[in-house]
């Protein structure tokens, strides 16, 4: 499982520097205003997906830990 979470996460951060490099040359270049709203949904998209997968996170280790937190001691 682990592998698999590391091999997703180099995904993300393959993503994010995709992200940054269209960024850049869309700011530095003259482009098609369809391109720079194209990248604009694109952009808001992943942080709305971003945003909602976080709150998940957040909650299941919540969740987790109270769990772990109030479980009774067997002896």
């Amino acid at each position: 499982m682990e592998h698999i979470i590391n091999e997703q996460l180099k995904k993300l951060e393959y993503a994010i520097s995709g992200m940054e490099t269209i960024s850049q040359i869309i700011f530095e270049s003259p482009i098609d205003k369809e391109d720079k709203k194209r990248f604009s949904e694109i952009l808001t998209r992943a942080y709305e997906k971003g945003q909602e997968l976080n709150s998940k996170m957040e909650a299941h280790i919540k969740r987790k830990n109270k769990r772990v937190k109030f479980q009774p001691h067997h002896f």
